[in-house]
């Protein structure tokens, strides 16, 4: 005699996407937003299972007072009067001049690249639609493009999924890194 199976396992694959659905409403801000739009009820029952995003305060390394918490801030009262009879002396502190930024050197380092860098002349990119090529566009002078690449003497931009070279002195990067020519 064979046993019919249990009536419980239909409800299996229904509840196995409502917690995937669930883990990314929680997860995925993107995701979060596109149901808050479409379905406002589910905002008010399952924001309370959003954890707040936290915050991290990152200090300027280049900030002297951080590097050494010992020496008074100007303008601290308390910490000056009661340095006041100790004899101090000061060294000379000179900062070490920086070499200039070559070429070479802001191509080896991305954490001097920018975002974005805005086209100095009008430049043709491909038009894309779900990542297929369906024409071309002209973007006018003054547009703001990715910054996804650096050779040489040519910078590799993107404009709303369409990508293309353009020469360095056709974006303004010049004016937003210093670079010489050497």
């Amino acid at each position: 005699m064979r046993k019919s199976p249990n009536k419980l396992w239909a409800f299996g694959p229904p509840l196995s996407l409502l917690l995937v659905a669930f883990a990314y409403y929680v997860k995925v801000p993107a995701f979060r937003d596109s149901v808050d739009r479409r379905f406002p009820w589910v905002k008010e029952h399952l924001a309370q299972f959003v954890p707040e995003p936290t915050v991290v305060m990152i200090k300027d390394p280049g900030d002297p007072a951080e590097k050494n918490p010992a020496q008074p801030k100007p303008g601290d009262a308390s910490l000056a009067a009661s340095s006041a009879g100790k004899k101090t002396t000061k060294a000379a502190s000179t900062p070490a001049p920086e070499e200039p930024l070559t070429m070479e050197r802001f191509v080896a380092n991305r954490a001097l690249w920018p975002k974005m860098v805005k086209l100095r002349k009008t430049t043709e990119f491909p038009a894309v639609l779900h990542n297929k090529k369906i024409g071309t566009v002209q973007v006018l002078a003054g547009s703001e493009v990715h910054l996804v690449a650096v050779e040489k003497e040519k910078l590799g931009v993107e404009y709303q999924g369409g990508g293309a070279w353009v020469p360095v002195a056709e974006t303004d990067l010049t004016d937003q890194v210093k670079i010489t020519s050497r």
